[in-house]
């Protein structure tokens, strides 16, 4: 099961930005699952991954350095629209490149916001957003 991060607005949970980042950094080398960050609480129990599936647009995303965190990636799209979730899985695609997946929360034009995402950079890679054909 992946693990879930809670991203919420309150200076308490923005303090706590910066432990959950050394708890994923220090999770890394172990390797032992999926890591998803979500703006939702996981100890909710009212069927908020349903919710949020059908309030989000959901783009795949490739090439990208292994080393990359989550929370560099959802700052990274956040500068696009709001993030709802962003989740890399552990396993990899057929080349063995790592892949995630990154849902867009309040889509107004989902072209313009296709566009945007057509020229994001992390460092010297550029990283390759689609659509995603399902979810």
């Amino acid at each position: 099961m992946p693990r879930t991060y809670a991203l919420g607005n309150t200076d308490k949970d923005k303090s706590r930005l910066s432990m959950r980042d050394k708890v994923e950094r220090e999770a890394l080398p172990r390797a032992s699952g999926a890591i998803r960050l979500t703006e939702y609480d996981s100890q909710r129990k009212d069927g908020f991954v349903n919710r949020l599936d059908k309030e989000t647009t959901s783009f795949f995303f490739t090439n990208f350095p292994d080393e990359t965190q989550v929370m560099e990636l959802w700052t990274l799209f956040a500068k696009h629209g709001r993030v709802g979730e962003v989740y890399i899985p552990q396993k990899r695609d057929k080349r063995g490149n790592r892949f995630g997946f990154v849902k867009f929360k309040e889509v107004k034009n989902l072209e313009a916001l296709s566009g945007r995402l057509e020229d994001v950079w992390l460092g010297s890679y550029k990283i390759r957003v689609n659509l995603s054909g399902f979810g």
